[in-house]
């Protein structure tokens, strides 16, 4: 498997992801980069697998979020880009210096993934809230 950069033709395929798996997808305007600052693992054949992305602060705590994986993968490959993904976006973490990387997560089948990568749980039960500014 192989991580790349995402390109402007990726964010179409992710909308079709992220609406498979009943996920709103998030607007361009809400990713880094305008949709172009996260990673996609690929499998050996240059099938795309999963995606996530990394929102960088001020701080030393990084924020990965949106994570996805392609719904016609099989089930090996998805759970294999995962954690793959999850080990390339810790990675790219480490290089831009952060300690600490948070998540947000609700679907438990990608959390068990975060915790067989090292994750540990913080809160649960929390509300995530979000305010637009006009």
């Amino acid at each position: 498997m192989k991580a790349r950069r995402l390109n402007n033709n990726d964010y179409d395929t992710l909308t079709k992801w992220w609406s498979f798996w009943r996920f709103p997808a998030p607007s361009l305007l809400a990713l880094p980069d305008y949709g172009l600052g996260g990673i996609m693992i690929q499998n050996d054949s240059g099938e795309d697998l999963a995606c996530g992305f990394i929102y960088d602060t001020n701080s030393h705590i990084a924020w990965v979020e949106f994570v996805v994986s392609n719904p016609k993968a099989s089930k090996k490959d998805r759970e294999e880009g995962i954690l793959r993904l999850l080990e390339e976006l810790s990675l790219e973490c480490g290089k831009r210096g952060y300690k600490i990387i948070f998540s947000s997560l609700k679907h438990e089948g990608l959390i068990n993934k975060y915790i067989q990568s090292g994750f540990e749980v913080g809160t649960k039960g929390t509300s995530e809230l979000i305010k637009l500014i006009q």
